[in-house]
């Protein structure tokens, strides 16, 4: 049995209602996937906002 074939502006249609981030369910994960995911992604955020940060020292101190 095949599926007859739409033309582009059906599909185009069809994509825009797909969610833009998908459950952990879709993929066979449970919530806690999310979460962590949420976290990872935090991490990788402030850890590039800090690594661009200069690295100059003001006063008298030891420097990084």
């Amino acid at each position: 049995m095949s599926c007859p074939a739409g033309n582009l502006d059906d599909y185009i249609n069809y994509i825009d209602t797909l969610p833009l981030n998908p459950a952990p369910e879709a993929f066979g994960l449970n919530d806690n996937a999310e979460i962590t995911n949420s976290q990872n992604a935090t991490y990788e955020l402030l850890e590039t906002i800090l690594s661009v940060q200069p690295r100059a020292a003001s006063g008298k101190g030891k420097s990084r």
